[in-house]
């Protein structure tokens, strides 16, 4: 019932929602918190590797395919916005002096495969720039960034593109990725 004058009652209703009545009938029901949002309110992470996608022998920019790769993938929970560092191996094997363009991706939907050329996702950080001293050179890359305003509890997948300057060889090697919620 309702209080008396200048009181308030403290009661919890059928949903099991906190709730508080005054002296004039007024009513204020707190929201209602369920054992599945407690989850929603932690910031969430994934890592992951892949040993060798297949390269890219052209100067059309192509996917890696990294994205269908497990742990490449992150569903933000409570900010849309996360860190992102994907690094690896970069090789460029036809030819001393050729160059391989290495340029971070993420997306939503379904992620492009191992050679798609469309469909690459949006970029994040700077393109990793190598030239191959020998063919056998190869070298460390690290594309890393931060991607704001996502959508929450939408799937993001990350990959990188490879795009052959000169023509050549260029692939990459033993990537990995650890990519968290901010």
């Amino acid at each position: 019932g309702t209080p008396t004058t200048g009181l308030l009652d403290v009661f919890a209703n059928s949903s099991k929602a906190l709730c508080t009545i005054d002296d004039a009938g007024n009513v204020l029901s707190m929201p209602t918190i369920r054992e599945a949002e407690t989850v929603a309110v932690k910031p969430q992470q994934n890592s992951g590797t892949s040993v060798s996608p297949t390269g890219n022998v052209s100067t059309t920019e192509k996917a890696m395919g990294l994205g269908l790769v497990s742990g490449f993938t992150i569903t933000p929970q409570v900010t849309g916005r996360v860190a992102v560092i994907i690094s690896g191996i970069v090789l460029d094997s036809t030819l001393a002096g050729d160059g391989t363009n290495v340029t971070g991706r993420w997306g939503t939907g379904t992620a492009p495969s191992n050679a798609a050329t469309s469909g690459l996702g949006t970029q994040f950080g700077a393109i990793q720039h190598f030239i191959s001293s020998t063919t056998a050179g190869q070298a460390g890359f690290t594309c890393m960034g931060i991607v704001t305003g996502l959508s929450l509890n939408v799937a993001v997948w990350f990959d990188v593109s490879l795009l052959a300057v000169t023509g050549g060889g260029s692939s990459v090697k033993d990537c990995q990725i650890i990519v968290f919620e901010l």
